[in-house]
């Protein structure tokens, strides 16, 4: 039995399932092997659906891959924290722990490393939000080093256990990284980084 394509019902699901299907897409193969065709598919929609919400696949990508408000959160969550590192690391992992997020992320992040645009909304999320935010949290001598430490901290982290999945980190329960990685951005952001 065939499907009807076109239009889904319900007033405004259309625009948004095709930017749930283009993430999921993106985060699996990437954005030069994510087809219309398959996005279209996996939104349940004619792939000339698509054209009436996006000019272009590259005009769909950006809106698809536009970054989450979780990274204003968890950058808020840091200005009033007394512990910032161990409020980042706890923020960034939560975040990740919601499916959705952590299929946004998943598709930003693998998109990066091969589309300049994703690149570039990496780098807004991570220089304007949350480094921007670490640095107010951090000693002011060599704030910006500080920040960019302590997030390169956290992408790392995030890019192993999330996205590579590697054992036995991608299995460590969320607490317990908080408790082994905090005091390594605490002393990022206020201890000693030597000469």
């Amino acid at each position: 039995m065939n499907k009807p394509r076109g239009r889904r019902p319900g007033p405004g699901t259309t625009e948004p399932a095709i930017l749930a299907a283009t993430r999921e897409v993106v985060a699996e193969v990437g954005v030069e092997r994510a087809s219309m065709r398959e996005i279209a598919a996996r939104a349940d929609v004619d792939p000339a659906a698509i054209y009436r919400f996006f000019a272009s696949k590259d005009e769909l990508v950006a809106a698809a891959l536009r970054p989450p408000d979780v990274a204003a959160e968890v950058a808020a969550g840091l200005a009033d924290a007394d512990e910032p590192g161990r409020a980042m690391v706890a923020g960034v992992l939560t975040a990740w722990d919601d499916p959705e997020v952590r299929q946004h992320l998943t598709a930003l992040v693998r998109a990066a490393f091969t589309n300049e645009l994703a690149a570039e909304m990496l780098r807004e999320v991570f220089t304007t939000r949350i480094v921007g935010a670490v640095e107010l949290a951090a000693q002011p001598d060599d704030a910006a080093l500080r920040a960019s430490l302590a997030a390169s901290q956290v992408i790392g982290l995030a890019l192993l256990r999330e996205i590579l999945a590697i054992e036995p980190l991608a299995n460590v329960s969320t607490e317990r990284l908080v408790e082994i990685i905090a005091p390594t951005i605490e002393r990022y952001l206020g201890g000693d980084l030597g000469p």
